[in-house]
């Protein structure tokens, strides 16, 4: 069974890196911001994944798949009863509606 090796160097540089440039994008004027709202809106709507690696070594691979962590993804929506702020309320599959209990 494979083992979850701990990050090398080289990857956690990687990340400090693209961290940055991440904030880095995020910094300026607001005329900057206004610029760059395109760019700002795809990095906002794409879900990031983190991989970790579960194999010991490349030439034996783990049985387990690789394992997938959503880090930014948007929350599931959530029906309150009585809260109505979208129009009709749609029923949930997890929450039944109020006339059917």
């Amino acid at each position: 069974m494979g083992v979850i090796t701990p990050w090398s160097g080289l990857e956690l540089e990687a990340g400090r890196q693209a961290g940055r440039q991440g904030l880095n994008r995020f910094q300026g004027s607001s005329k900057t911001l206004v610029r760059n709202s395109r760019s700002v809106k795809e990095l906002l709507s794409t879900t990031v994944y983190l991989f970790a690696p579960l194999t010991t070594s490349p030439s034996r691979p783990s049985p387990l798949p690789r394992l997938a962590l959503p880090l930014f993804s948007s929350p599931p929506p959530m029906n309150y009863p009585g809260l109505n702020l979208t129009g009709p309320q749609q029923e949930s599959m997890f929450m039944p509606s109020r006339d059917a209990l």
